[in-house]
């Protein structure tokens, strides 16, 4: 089956679940929109005014939309709305994709990331690590699949000033196993902390992350040689209280040592390093998910996290491409994309904007 084909059968069911309160008797339908905001995203300065300015340049008949209609119908929306809408359109993709792999337990990651902001602080705004000359940002939180071939974001929770992280991290794990059963979760050291470790371990969950070098696990470090196995025990300087698990104080590649935190017994030590480098699946599925996010200065959070959301719906959708395209061909399902993001998206504008 030619990938057109298949694009066109993905799309019809995300385009289905987005609703952007379109009313029937509207010069410009769902559609129509969500096809200019796509085509826009091909651009290499995707914002929705030069969108509007690059269409207008190639001197096509017919009426492109203006910016303030787009912003009109975004401002529309609420963020519980297009809480849900990211939840029943992905909830479709992730249905098929399960039928064709026909897996039952799988390895993901958490981690969180961040929208740089500039300018005065608005609602959803928090801070975050200083880079670019900002300190500013809006942060979310997901959950990424980290198998090759099925790296699927399945699901993600924004991330606001007085937000409960560990509820949002628990949230993000039930919304997993409404798919699959668990069998690892890698995290980076953001989370290396007695609140995320105790609610792992509350889950029954097998967990790897890179320790934080604080004084202790450096005397440890220097103390034991490579590859080594320490029982450690970290105490809340809030509350006292205590969890327990596995240092793994192992040796790089370049001959450094390295140590995480895990509750895998002592024999995966000469695999835990090797283990921990699936967690970059989802470093690649943000970069991909960046190239395939719209630009705004906008200072509306629902136009920055519906964008978001929207860039999250095209990388599952391009995943869930590459999946089917290469089941149906007799190909290597798990194998790197046979289909480029720009390519998907040229077939999800087929016969449309361009």
């Amino acid at each position: 089956m030619h990938p057109r084909t298949l694009t066109r059968f993905i799309k019809r069911k995300l385009y289905d679940k987005i609703d952007l309160k379109i009313r029937s008797n509207s010069v410009y339908s769902k559609e129509y929109i969500l096809d200019f905001l796509i085509y826009t995203t091909t651009l290499n300065n995707p914002t929705i005014t030069n969108g509007y300015r690059h269409y207008n340049k190639t001197g096509r008949n017919g009426r492109i939309i203006h910016p303030n209609t787009v912003f009109y119908h975004l401002y529309k929306l609420k963020y519980r709305e297009i809480e849900e809408m990211f939840e029943k359109a992905n909830r479709e993709l992730l249905k098929l994709a399960r039928k064709v792999v026909g897996r039952e337990e799988v390895e993901i990651a958490i981690d969180s990331t961040d929208w740089l902001y500039y300018g005065k602080e608005v609602p959803g705004v928090v801070r975050v690590q200083p880079r670019e000359g900002t300190s500013k940002g809006f942060k979310f939180m997901t959950v990424n699949i980290v198998e090759p071939g099925l790296r699927f974001t399945v699901a993600i929770k924004p991330v606001f000033e007085f937000s409960d992280e560990v509820k949002i991290l628990e949230e993000l794990i039930k919304k997993v196993k409404r798919y699959f059963r668990i069998r690892c979760i890698y995290l980076d050291r953001y989370f290396f902390s007695v609140k995320f470790i105790a609610k792992l371990q509350e889950l029954g969950l097998k967990f790897i992350m890179p320790a934080i070098k604080n004084p202790k696990v450096k005397k440890l470090m220097e103390k034991f040689d490579a590859p080594t196995i320490v029982r450690y025990c970290m105490e809340s300087s809030s509350d006292g209280r205590k969890v327990y698990f596995n240092l793994f104080i192992v040796e790089a590649e370049d001959g450094q040592k390295i140590v995480f935190a895990s509750n895998y017994p002592y024999y995966y030590e000469s695999i835990i390093a090797q283990k921990y480098k699936k967690r970059w699946g989802i470093e690649t599925s943000y970069r991909v998910k960046s190239e395939l996010r719209l630009k705004t200065c906008s200072r509306k959070y629902v136009v920055r996290f519906f964008m978001f959301v929207l860039s999250v719906l095209l990388y599952n959708a391009w995943v869930l491409l590459n999946l089917l395209y290469g089941f149906l061909n007799f190909l290597v399902v798990f194998a790197n994309p046979v289909i480029e993001a720009q390519a998907f998206l040229a077939f999800v504008l087929a016969n449309e904007l361009v």
